[in-house]
């Protein structure tokens, strides 16, 4: 063989070879690609949560009844883009519909959530938040809102905007009192204050809806008589408070009322005689379970 021939054969196995390293590459990448592409981080796409899913996380004397808005999901889209950062949620502000910031030491609402028109759930729980926003009430489109274990001493009058809210939580606070405008609020179904500094309650007739109302653990002294009125409501939870009496209750369809800790239940652990009529139940033996705290529900 003459050196040319061998030159001519060396260049085709180093082409050969050129070739077969690329193809190789090619092949390797193609295999890795969706490895490459499942560390990219990108909006979760879930299907909606319904209200019942989103329970207080500290209120645990005040236990979650999926009966209470089971029926009811946080929005009627299937889908939703759902985010646990502001700084990715705040990209695309308008596809936001889901935010949850609890437990971000965050002191105030962020600004950014403003720009989130079509916010339907927005979690802000064990936070520092000392007061929201008069711009809350501008998220017209919001169901849930969770607020609970804060520093809240009030809710802004704007609060009342939320027209289509279905559920709040703001448990775990220094609420003092609440804004009238709450009132607009037909759409309630599940009301939780839990654990603050409530001396009285708004009226709740226009509430029309509401299922769940938890006020345990606060400075209440009476009840709106209105409450009677509130064909929709099952759960009731008035513990540690100071009610003496409580208004006719019997015509509501109650699964659970708890009323222990308060001068309506006597020194024996029932309900007073001249109380005893307004409360849904005969049993004078069924009576002393309203006044036992309800550490089973813990």
């Amino acid at each position: 063989m003459t050196n040319k021939n061998l030159i001519s054969l060396c260049v085709v196995l180093c082409v050969g070879l050129v070739l077969l390293g690329a193809v190789y590459v090619t092949a390797h990448r193609m295999i890795m690609s969706p490895a490459i592409s499942a560390s990219v981080r990108l909006p979760t796409i879930l299907p909606r949560p319904s209200v019942s899913q989103v329970t207080d996380l500290r209120a645990t004397n005040t236990p979650s009844h999926p009966a209470t808005t089971s029926s009811t999901s946080a929005s009627s889209s299937p889908d939703c883009l759902e985010f646990d950062s502001l700084e990715e949620a705040a990209r695309n502000p308008v596809d936001v519909c889901d935010l949850n910031l609890e437990n971000n030491n965050l002191t105030e609402v962020p600004r950014e959530v403003q720009q989130m028109t079509n916010l339907v759930l927005l979690l802000l729980p064990h936070n520092h938040i000392a007061a929201l926003p008069n711009w809350i009430g501008d998220l017209k489109n919001l169901e849930v809102l969770d607020v609970s274990d804060n520093d809240l001493s009030e809710l802004p009058n704007e609060i009342g905007g939320l027209v289509n809210l279905s559920s709040l939580s703001a448990n775990y606070n220094q609420l003092l009192l609440l804004p009238d405008s709450i009132e607009r609020m037909s759409k309630l179904q599940s009301l939780k204050l839990s654990v603050n500094r409530l001396a009285e309650l708004p009226p709740l007739a226009t509430m029309t809806s509401l299922e769940e109302l938890a006020v345990n653990d606060n400075n209440l002294t009476t009840l709106p008589p209105d409450v009677s009125g509130l064909s929709d409501l099952k759960y009731l939870y008035l513990e540690g408070n100071q009610l003496a009496h409580v208004p006719p209750l019997n015509r509501l369809s109650l699964q659970a009322l708890r009323l222990a800790g308060n001068p309506v239940c006597g020194s024996d652990g029932q309900i007073d005689v001249q109380d005893r009529a307004n409360v849904p139940i005969s049993a004078t033996s069924f009576a002393a379970l309203i006044c036992i705290p309800s550490v089973g529900d813990q």
